[in-house]
């Protein structure tokens, strides 16, 4: 079944760039209808996000444990930020999960 998704471009662009640009690169982008919503999901290659950090990880300047554990990720904590910033604008919501970490 094809959705339309009646969004500002830009805003969905930016999202979608950042999810691709960060936690050691996007390796699957996913689009679903959930109800009247859609459900953007990335999955990346990134270090995951430990459950202790799963609020915080969204507020500017702050990184997750896991990437400054590691040292493989730089980057100064706002892509999730920004992120968050832009779907909020676009009236939807911002999770985390972890596969890496055994989550589903």
């Amino acid at each position: 079944m094809k959705s339309l998704v009646h969004a500002d471009e830009s805003l969905m662009e930016r999202i979608i760039v950042n999810a691709e640009t960060h936690g050691g690169g996007a390796t699957r982008v996913t689009v679903q209808r959930v109800g009247d919503c859609i459900r953007l999901a990335v999955e990346d290659e990134g270090p995951g996000v430990s459950p202790e950090d799963r609020e915080r990880v969204f507020d500017r300047f702050v990184r997750g444990s896991n990437a400054r554990e590691s040292g493989r990720y730089s980057g100064s904590g706002l892509g999730l930020a920004l992120a968050a910033e832009n779907i909020d604008l676009l009236g939807g919501s911002i999770g985390s999960r972890s596969h890496r970490l055994g989550e589903r």
